[in-house]
């Protein structure tokens, strides 16, 4: 079966990532008690989303850097990106080391899945899982992605949670 393709760009792709920022962020500040600081970050200057800080029982702070991934959902599996061109030979920009966290929200079930970036970065490096073509009908996504199950801790999963 061939799913039809839908006019998209990157712009609409950012305001639908945009929005899952937001939401994100209005969720964290219900779970998380010890939250500081949430900070927006370019993404033509960022390999990530959002900066957190956080404050430790001693009153000490620390940040982390988040990726925001929104995913259509109402699969088993969820995908993630691998490469960011056709010919395999461009990363996507959040395959950095200075990205801690990698979530993804399911739409379909309006869950959040966390994910231990670097982790996840060195399992899409090993080159050996099956990959596919992106075909979500945005003109700027031409890449491969990796199909994984959504509660996989191979690939760095650490929690899931509704909003």
């Amino acid at each position: 079966m061939t799913l039809p393709q839908f006019d998209r760009n990157f712009m609409i792709d950012l305001t639908a990532g945009e929005q899952a920022e937001i939401d994100l962020v209005e969720t964290l500040k219900k779970k998380l008690n010890r939250t500081k600081w949430f900070q927006k970050v370019p993404h033509d200057k960022y390999p990530y989303d959002l900066r957190v800080t956080l404050e430790r029982e001693d009153g000490s702070t620390f940040d982390r850097t988040i990726e925001v991934k929104t995913l259509a959902g109402g699969y088993p599996t969820a995908v993630v990106e691998v490469w960011a061109d056709d010919l395999k030979t461009k990363r996507p920009k959040w395959h950095h080391p200075d990205v801690d966290i990698i979530v993804f929200r399911d739409e379909s079930r309006k869950r959040w899945f966390l994910y231990d970036c670097q982790k996840m970065i060195r399992y899409l490096h090993e080159g050996c899982h099956p990959l596919t073509r992106c075909r979500n009908g945005n003109d700027n996504s031409s890449g491969w992605i990796h199909r994984f199950e959504w509660e996989n801790s191979d690939i760095g999963f650490i929690t899931a949670f509704g909003e």
